[in-house]
């Protein structure tokens, strides 16, 4: 599970009926390479459906992940006991939900009483292409009932018809809003194992989400990214109106900006909209005169029932320190049912007595840290947008010496023209032996000077132009004591300021490291110095996909994002080049928000066979020779059957422009399949 995924990891379709009263019980090996953030970062989810066909989502396993060992592994088990109204168990998930990075192994779920029938299995889709009013067949096996197989396209069943089905196949017209994209059936509330491709030929327009389920509390909203994707030719006036429904309500949502191409943007959700508990919601989008088909999204509204603190990953009601530093400090939250709080809500800190203590927010890594300074007795205050506001006692009993007395920098906030000049005091008790200072990038500390008897020393500091605003840490390591100061940096008076999201659909995760530069042009498409340094701005972010542009000389530009992992471009909004680019305008003193960014998944070149393939019989080797693109990957696969989830990769190559050769080094049965897919 790499660090910077978050979802889905393993997925197995279960066919389990009698689960009312019933227990279950899970397992799975973890561990981990090095110790892992605060959190719960793998969670064992198992799904079911009642007597009504609804659907159920429960958390089997979570756990901390201070308890997942570096080095080993261990067995992680929990339990559930199905309601009297629960009909089928129809999956087991593996998730990832935080960061960090683990191994997992010896996955189980087990019953003393419970005995699985044989999960429906999808073989093909023919013909693979069909218009509307035309009919495909799905053939396999387990698909027999009362009732009809459900069919989906792109997770709704909208636009396609089940005319007929038998055990081994299921016959189903197409029409609108179907649209091309990934086909799967389920039999009773239970998926398929396997999927396919179906291409629509017909005019259609696809939403695609980023994700398929959210968690929010009261007082924060939920952004939703959609994907909107317009093919075969669809381009409706004015573009497609995105509007969010709940039941037959339509719910009300903010849509900016409004798509009028292949695009991205986000719908805003008010916590106000939704009641607790999970609310399934669908995502419609309309223009043109045509709808498109519903894209369902599930929104959990949670109730915080308590609330406590941790402090370098120890549960406290109160914390007590006798040496200054840093130390991590985290919030957990419990439901009614004693569960963590699955929502990244952000906190506000304050401290009743800064000198003794307070809390820095790490924007990157999203992290807290508790500061200790000074002896004495202060409360931390942690409260949450539903209004909930949780009380920490901190006592400091510091030595009387050897201390670090100060350690501040002044002026305590500074603009980032890169013109102020500051400086960053560091006085002891004693006298200092040694003394360093981290700091962080766009922070400059220059000459430094020592004052009476060496216990004082003194370093000039400045920002770097177009540093972006926010709020720093510094940190000293005096005399083999630590401490730590905060720095306000604010965008320089008269300048601008832009910022955005960065959002990827399609095999990319979104929240991944952000790296890329952002371009300004002006009028004539000439690329212009927007302020300090460069004619581009280096945007660099971990875990997040949200950035700033600061320091901006007030203008009006055509803004492009260059980003620096996938080498792919875009303007804004949704445009390929200068000439669909909207204008942006850079106000003084104001903050331009909402210059965001969308990418889809980037298309792949079919790979293109030179030659026949040869097989030596002597060897048992076969070659297969291809055309190769610069910078794209192909894989060999083998499979006994065609079967799709009989693939198995063989070798992988890295195109460089030429003619280049796949080879299985034991081509040895009496039969065998062979394809090359780019990757």
């Amino acid at each position: 599970m790499e660090f910077g995924y978050n979802g889905v990891v393993l997925r197995q379709a279960l066919n389990v009926t009698g689960i009312a009263g019933q227990t279950v019980a899970g397992a799975i090996d973890l561990g981990s390479d090095w110790q892992m953030p605060e959190g719960n970062t793998v969670v064992i989810y198992i799904k079911y459906i009642d007597n009504t066909g609804s659907e159920h989502s429960q958390a089997l396993i979570r756990p901390a992940n201070s308890a997942v060992p570096v080095g080993s592994m261990s067995t992680f088990t929990g339990g559930f006991t199905f309601p009297a109204n629960a009909a089928k168990l129809v999956s087991l998930e593996i998730a990832k939900e935080s960061f960090g990075e683990a191994m997992a192994d010896n996955i189980s779920l087990t019953s003393a009483t419970l005995v699985p029938s044989a999960v429906p299995r999808f073989d093909k889709v023919e013909p693979s292409v069909v218009a509307y009013g035309q009919s495909f067949t799905i053939t396999g096996n387990g698909f027999a009932g009362a009732v009809a197989p459900e069919v989906l396209l792109n997770g709704s069943a909208g636009g396609l018809q089940v005319t007929a089905w038998t055990n081994t196949s299921v016959t189903v017209m197409a029409s609108t809003p179907a649209a091309s994209g990934a086909l799967e059936l389920k039999v009773g509330g239970t998926r398929c194992s396997e999927l396919r491709q179906l291409t629509i030929s017909s005019p259609h327009c696809v939403l695609e989400m980023g994700q398929s389920s959210f968690q929010t509390i009261a007082g924060m909203p939920v952004d939703i990214p959609v994907w909107v994707d317009m093919r075969n030719g669809y381009s409706p006036v004015g573009g497609l109106s995105l509007q969010v429904l709940k039941g037959a309500s339509v719910v009300p949502s903010v849509v900016a900006p409004q798509v009028t191409r292949t695009g991205g943007t986000f719908v805003r959700i008010q916590s106000s909209s939704l009641t607790p508990g999970n609310n399934r919601l669908r995502i419609r989008g309309s223009g043109g005169g045509y709808t498109t088909a519903d894209s369902l999204v599930d929104v959990t509204l949670e109730v915080a029932a308590s609330g406590s603190f941790s402090v370098d990953g120890v549960a406290v009601t109160s914390y007590t320190s006798t040496t200054q530093g840093v130390r991590g400090i985290s919030l957990n939250r419990l439901n009614s049912a004693g569960q963590p709080l699955l929502t990244q809500a952000p906190i506000t800190w304050t401290s009743t007595k800064p000198a003794v203590c307070e809390v820095f927010v790490d924007s990157g890594w999203g992290g807290n840290q508790l500061l200790l300074h000074g002896s004495g007795a202060a409360t931390v205050k942690a409260t949450t947008p539903d209004g909930m506001t949780y009380n920490l006692p901190v006592t400091v009993n510091l030595p009387a010496s050897p201390r670090i007395l100060t350690f501040a920098v002044s002026p305590a906030s500074m603009d980032n023209s890169g013109t102020m000049a500051g400086e960053v005091v560091t006085v002891l008790n004693v006298p200092i032996t040694s003394s360093s200072i981290s700091y962080p990038n766009g922070i400059v500390l220059g000459d430094y000077t020592y004052g009476p008897d060496n216990q004082s020393i003194t370093r000039s500091l400045s920002t770097t132009a177009g540093m972006p605003p926010g709020v720093y840490k510094l940190d000293t390591t005096a005399s083999s004591m630590q401490r730590s100061t905060k720095l306000m940096v604010y965008n320089a008076a008269g300048k601008g300021l832009v910022t955005g999201r960065i959002m990827r659909f399609g095999g990319f995760d979104a929240y991944m490291h952000l790296m890329g530069n952002i371009e300004f042009y002006d009028a004539g498409g000439n690329k212009v110095t927007p302020g300090a340094g460069d004619s581009d701005l280096m945007i660099s972010a971990f875990g997040t996909n949200v950035y700033q542009a600061a320091y901006l000389d007030p203008g009006v530009y055509r803004i492009r994002w260059v980003d620096e992992i996938t080498k792919e471009t875009k303007w804004w909004p949704n445009a390929n080049s200068f000439a669909e680019a909207a204008p942006v305008t850079v106000a003084a003193n104001t903050v331009t928000s909402g210059v965001d960014f969308f990418f889809g998944e980037k298309a792949k070149t079919p790979p293109v066979q030179v030659g026949s393939p040869v097989r030596d019989a002597v060897t048992r080797t076969l070659d297969i020779s291809i055309q190769t693109v610069q910078g794209e990957s192909y894989q060999l696969q083998r499979s006994e059957s065609m079967q799709e989830n009989t693939w198995y990769p063989i070798t992988e190559i890295w195109g460089d422009g030429t003619i280049l050769t796949l080879r299985d080094t034991a081509a040895t049965g009496a039969k065998a399949f062979y394809r090359v897919l780019s990757k």
